[in-house]
């Protein structure tokens, strides 16, 4: 069997040309890491360095951390889990650094969604935590307390969850076509996703870390253009209290056409 390299590409600028230098991180037999958008799998902490995670064969996770101006912590990234786990996303607690990884798994027929957390930052020796029995697609964000939350699908809707409660935010078929992004300078918290039979993106928001919820937001309806729908969803990121998405859209005919959308509902 062949073995797969994992690279992480850095861009650096330059004068005349963009150069990009590869660096070689661990290495993997999986090609497939995640089904729907592209989730977060690598967080550059500017404090202390950068994490990486990525799916090691059948339900392993691997991960490791590179310090600033260091090398990589582990020649081979240590594997996370002890038993088998799908591979969710990653962020970090921003108070201390830590690794936040989510997680899900199939016991005696039921689905149940947890999380990984680091010991200490970059480490490489995890905790595992359970948070519910039903949902699958697990995705993780922490905001700028660190406390993690989570996105995941149930009964073909999209729901936020946190260790203590959960909501519905809407509809949205099977598969995951969703994401989910925290803020690390407010407590905002950010969830997009696309609708299996429309495949209309929509947003839906939180100032407060789930305390209080603005209205779900058609982004394809106050798009501009016919090319404004989407098959696969969109990854996000906030600066302190304004998202950014890249998306992959389409108009029913042309499929692949990347787009930078900035969002405000002021």
């Amino acid at each position: 069997m062949f073995r797969r390299y994992l690279y992480l590409l850095l861009l650096t600028v330059n004068l005349i040309y963009p150069r990009t230098i590869a660096d070689t991180v661990g290495w993997t037999f999986r090609d497939r890491q995640f089904l729907g958008p592209a989730v977060r799998y690598i967080y550059n902490d500017t404090l202390r360095g950068v994490h990486i995670i990525y799916k090691d064969d059948y339900g392993a996770i691997r991960y490791n951390f590179k310090p600033r101006g260091q090398n990589w912590r582990f020649s081979q990234p240590v594997i996370v889990n002890r038993y088998p786990r799908n591979l969710g996303s990653l962020d970090i607690d921003i108070t201390n650094g830590k690794a936040l990884i989510a997680t899900e798994y199939l016991n005696r027929n039921q689905h149940l969604i947890s999380f990984f957390t680091d010991q200490v930052a970059g480490a490489g020796t995890f905790r595992e935590t359970e948070i519910t029995t039903g949902p699958q697609f697990n995705l993780v964000a922490a905001a700028r307390f660190g406390y993690p939350k989570f996105a995941a699908i149930q009964n073909d809707s999209l729901y936020y969850f946190s260790r203590w409660s959960a909501r519905n935010l809407g509809p949205i078929g099977p598969f995951p076509f969703h994401n989910i992004v925290a803020s690390k300078l407010s407590s905002r918290l950010g969830f997009v996703w696309t609708d299996r039979s429309t495949h209309k993106l929509f947003f839906r928001e939180t100032p407060d870390g789930g305390g209080t919820w603005y209205g779900t937001r058609s982004l394809s309806d106050s798009a501009p253009g016919s090319c404004r729908f989407s098959l696969f969803g969109a990854s996000l990121v906030y600066d302190s209290i304004q998202p950014h998405l890249v998306l992959d859209l389409y108009d029913g005919t042309n499929r692949g056409r990347i787009q930078l959308w900035h969002y405000c509902q002021y």
